[in-house]
């Protein structure tokens, strides 16, 4: 399937997307903080700094889990996209669409490593170019870096996609464990150790927010949640001993353009400081979007997920 997509840069603000997503720790969770001297665990979990000091799930680590899910796939919509644009940088006016996956701690695509640094040497030069204008430099970057980046962000191109950290109830406990010798299967020397870990059964929020985003970054980001919501994903440390589990409970979606045709709505919004998540049925959503147009009502993640992976159903 070929797509089309129209590029948003960061100059000013189109459109957003905001997801409430519920869900519970199935099984305990160990989110590993630093080992300070002072706790009396081998392994503690992250905490907030005192007088707080509540555990919590960092937004990078559940922004991590999001791309990693995204990434693993990214192959069943990996198609070619035609450069709206037509700029002259790139491959018969098209964008990367294959994946970098970090390799070298930033965005680094291309048939081989000529390609690569090829590619790299343009990102810096344009970088460096005082000449153009911040829009022709994130045009011309956009194409160069990958999927993924292009909606996770890498260092040369902001992140799309923000995850809020989620504050933790203070239900913790110690386990003991012991670490066994891979090649002769018996107990290590020095091999016991204990963990600390957040109690199963709590019920969190995660809140993510897109910013800006096109038809290519929505299905990227919508690849995650869908796991997420089947329960595919896991979280944090010491996944082989059972942690990390997690169970989707609900979810909300509302999708805001920026745009004059709806400011009432979204300054009364601002002012209110009030997203309106609460969520519509299929009819109402209908509904509302003939009525209001730009300005959606909230979604469930359900019908979202269609919305976002529709065409590719084709």
């Amino acid at each position: 399937m070929e797509k089309t997509f129209e590029l948003f840069d960061f100059s000013k603000l189109q459109n957003r997307l905001v997801f409430s997503i519920e869900l519970k720790l199935k099984t305990p969770l160990h989110i590993g903080g630093n080992d300070d001297g002072v706790s009396p665990t081998d392994m503690p979990i992250l905490r907030l700094p005192e007088p707080d000091g509540r555990p919590y799930i960092p937004g990078s680590s559940l922004k991590g889990m999001l791309r990693s899910a995204s990434e693993r796939l990214y192959h069943l919509i990996e198609d070619t996209i035609q450069d709206p644009m037509a700029l002259t940088v790139g491959e018969n006016g098209q964008y990367t669409t294959s994946l970098c996956y970090l390799e070298n701690g930033d965005c680094s695509v291309g048939k081989g490593p000529q390609d690569k640094t090829r590619n790299a040497e343009i990102i810096k030069n344009t970088l460096m170019n005082k000449s153009l204008s911040e829009k022709e430099k994130y045009k011309i970057i956009y194409r160069l870096v990958c999927p993924s980046c292009r909606t996770y962000g890498a260092g040369s191109m902001a992140s799309k996609v923000r995850v809020h950290h989620v504050v933790l109830d203070d239900n913790t406990q110690v386990r003991d464990g012991i670490r066994i010798d891979r090649e002769t299967g018996a107990v290590a020397p020095q091999a016991k150790f204990d963990y600390e870990y957040v109690e199963a059964g709590q019920t969190i929020t995660l809140r993510i927010e897109g910013e800006n985003m096109d038809q290519e970054n929505e299905a990227i980001l919508a690849l995650a949640l869908l796991q997420l919501k089947n329960n595919m994903l896991r979280l944090g440390g010491l996944q082989a001993r059972g942690l990390g589990e997690l169970q989707y409970v609900s979810g909300v979606v509302k999708r805001i353009n920026y745009n004059h045709q709806n400011r009432k709505e979204l300054l009364e919004m601002l002012l209110l400081d009030h997203d309106g998540l609460q969520a519509t049925s299929q009819t109402d959503m209908e509904n509302s979007q003939k009525e209001k147009g730009e300005f959606d009502s909230a979604i469930t993640l359900e019908c979202y997920l269609r919305e976002a992976l529709g065409g590719y159903l084709t």
